[in-house]
Order: structure tokens, then C-alpha cells, then sequence
């Protein structure tokens, strides 16, 4: 076992040293033609990496050649005649953002949905007038994010075309319900991240609708009510992340409901004193992340019983070498990874030697 590990970083390392050669930063380019146009674009307003498929040759060897792709951020060009055609020189971009100092009209439009493979789309700051009606020419595209304070509901029907977009990013109010609506008629989006504006009210109620869902990352930026429990009606659900969000006890039930879940991530939720055994119902969980939450030892006791738990991080919650006990007979803790906890030296040493085999990582605070 030890034998095949270290064969596999070795191989990564060459793999990672290979790519390296092939950056867009580097010597050598698929051709002269697309270095000079990859160099006039940097020097324009944009950066340009690539990355070649040696990468991916070097760790499996079966694995036959693939090609270069390209991933191309635009900031601050300038849509002038030279820069669009200097873009349409590079081939095979499948990755492309979109900031606000690019300025896009219908012209330019025209140019970037030559990009016929692009599989990847950002656009960051306010949508400009085009942007919307133009995104349903990018078929293959499988994962967008929109990060503009802008868009509206009765924007979303345009997005019905990209019947193969699997990952959406948005930045919507805090009534989600009418956002459902439209996002249900995507036939394979699974993965979902929702990045609430305002300190208005948030309601998740209608999430439902998205029943195929397996990852899904919220963001309540702290509103000052957050009405979450929908969630525990997407019985796909395999990944959850959420963030900054006020919880009232009994919501905590929506945990119980989950029981694919293998990782979870609980982000500055203040669950001081909340009744935290329902996390101990998650059977299917394997990895655990958990910051700001002020948790106390009541969370060990909790996990340290799940059968499938593996990895477990947290971090700035007071819990303490009488918690870390809870941890000792854990069934399958590979790794566990505490900061800025009341954890001492001496609690530390006794979880490891109760689990000489497991990974412990605990900077203790001075």
C-alpha cells in the first residue's frame, strides 16, 4: 500500500512539473500563431492559462492523449477589433470570465459563442444588456456562475436552453421560491450554490422542486431570519454546505432527514447550546467541517459514533480534552483537524495514543 502511494505522488509530482512547461506562462505553445495571440491578450486586459493532457497520461497510462484547453479570464480589455480576433485565435476554451470591465455588446456576443466548447462561464458584476439572451447559444456549457446583484426572476427562462448545465452559482434576494420555479426546469442541474443578498428574510421553501439535487451550498449572509428546513426534503442530497445562517432549535431536525449525506459544512451558524445529537443521525456522513459554530464537547459525542465518518475539521468552538474522549473508539476517523479550540497538549497525546493511527492535527492555543 505504501509501495503504490508513493508511486502515485511521484507520478504526480512529474505530472504537475509537466503541466507546469505547457502553462500559458511558460516556453511553449501549441503553435506560434496561438502564443502570439495568448501573449497579445495578456498584455490587453486579460489573462490566458492552458494546460496540457500529459497531466492526466502520466497518472494513468491507459489513458489516451487528450488535447490542450484553454481558460481565459477578461477584465479589462477592451472589445476592439484585434482583441476579438486575437480570441477567436485560441482553440478549445472551456473555461471563460467574464468581469464588468468588459464592456459586451451584440458584436461581441457574436465572437465569444464561436466558443462553441466552452464547458465553463463566469460573469461577475452587474449583467450588461446582451449578456442573458446569449447564453443559450453555449449548449455544452455544464457549470455557470452569475455574480451579479442584478438579475431578476423573469431573467432565468433564457437559461432553459443549457439542457446539459449541471452546477448553477447565483446571487439572489431572499425569497428563493420564484427562483425554484424556473431552476426546475434544468433537466440535469445537481449541484446548486445560493449567495443570499440583503438582510432580508430568507425562505428556501420550493427547494423541493429540485429533487435531482446532490450538492448544494448556502449562503444566508446572516440575515436575520433564515428559514432553511426545505432542505431536508432533497432526498438526493449528498453534499451540503451552509453558511452564516441563524437556526432555531427545532430546525435542527432538518438534519435528521438526510441520511445520504457523506460531507457537510457548517459556516459561522452560532449553534451555541442547539441540540447537536441530531448530527449523530447522519449515518452516511464521511467528512465533517464545521467553523465558528461555538459548538461545545456535546458535538464529539455526537459524531464520534457515526459509523463512516472519516475526516473531521473544527474549528473556533470551545470544546475540550474531555470531548476528545468521545473520539477514542470512533469507528473509521482517519483524520481529525482542530484550531482554536480549548483542546490542551495533553488531550491531544491521549487521542493519539488511543488512535495511534489516526492523523491529528491541533495547533494548541497558547
Amino acid at each position: 500500500m505504501i509501495g503504490l502511494r508513493t508511486a502515485f505522488l511521484s507520478l504526480l509530482v512529474i505530472a504537475i512539473y509537466s503541466a507546469d512547461l505547457v502553462r500559458a506562462d511558460g516556453p511553449k505553445y501549441e503553435s506560434r500563431e496561438i502564443g502570439e495571440a495568448i501573449e497579445h491578450l495578456r498584455k490587453n486586459g486579460a489573462h490566458v492559462n492552458f494546460y496540457s493532457g500529459q497531466i492526466f497520461m502520466l497518472m494513468n497510462q491507459a489513458t489516451k492523449p487528450r488535447p490542450v484547453t484553454y481558460n481565459i479570464s477578461i477584465h479589462s480589455m477592451k472589445p476592439t477589433p484585434e482583441n476579438l480576433s486575437a480570441l477567436l485565435v485560441i482553440p478549445r476554451v472551456d473555461r471563460l470570465t467574464l468581469s464588468t470591465g468588459f464592456e459586451r455588446d451584440q458584436a461581441v456576443w457574436e465572437t465569444l459563442i464561436q466558443m462553441s466548447e466552452l464547458e465553463s462561464l463566469t460573469i461577475t458584476g452587474d449583467l450588461q444588456q446582451y449578456d442573458l439572451e446569449n447564453l443559450a447559444h453555449f449548449t455544452n456549457l455544464r457549470n455557470l456562475t452569475i455574480r451579479s446583484s442584478n438579475i431578476k426572476v423573469a431573467d432565468l427562462w433564457y437559461l432553459e436552453e443549457l439542457t446539459e448545465l449541471k452546477h448553477l452559482w447565483l446571487l439572489v434576494p431572499g425569497d428563493c421560491q420564484p427562483y425554484f420555479d424556473y431552476l426546475a426546469r434544468l433537466p440535469n442541474l445537481d449541484n446548486l450554490s445560493l449567495y443570499l443578498q440583503g438582510k432580508q428574510p430568507v425562505s428556501l421553501d420550493g427547494i423541493e422542486k429540485l429533487s435531482q439535487l446532490q450538492t448544494l451550498t448556502v449562503d444566508t449572509q446572516e440575515s436575520e431570519e433564515s428559514n432553511v428546513q426545505a432542505i431536508g426534503k432533497l432526498k438526493e442530497l449528498k453534499s451540503l454546505s451552509i453558511l452564516r445562517a441563524k437556526f432555531k432549535a427545532e430546525e435542527l431536525e432538518l438534519f435528521r432527514e438526510l441520511d445520504q449525506v457523506s460531507y457537510l459544512q457548517l459556516h459561522s451558524c452560532n449553534l451555541k447550546g442547539m441540540p447537536v445529537e441530531v448530527f449523530g443521525e447522519m449515518e452516511a456522513l464521511e467528512r465533517v467541517q464545521f467553523s465558528n459554530n461555538e459548538f461545545s464537547d456535546e458535538i464529539l459525542k455526537a459524531l464520534g459514533q457515526l459509523p463512516q465518518l472519516r475526516y473531521l475539521y473544527i474549528r473556533n468552538s470551545p470544546i475540550t480534552d474531555e470531548g476528545l474522549k468521545y473520539l477514542y473508539k470512533a469507528p473509521s476517523l482517519q483524520t481529525v483537524q482542530l484550531s482554536t479550540t480549548e483542546i490542551t497538549a495533553e488531550g491531544v497525546a491521549a487521542l493519539q495514543k488511543a488512535r495511534p493511527t489516526t492523523h491529528v492535527i491541533a495547533p494548541i492555543k497558547q
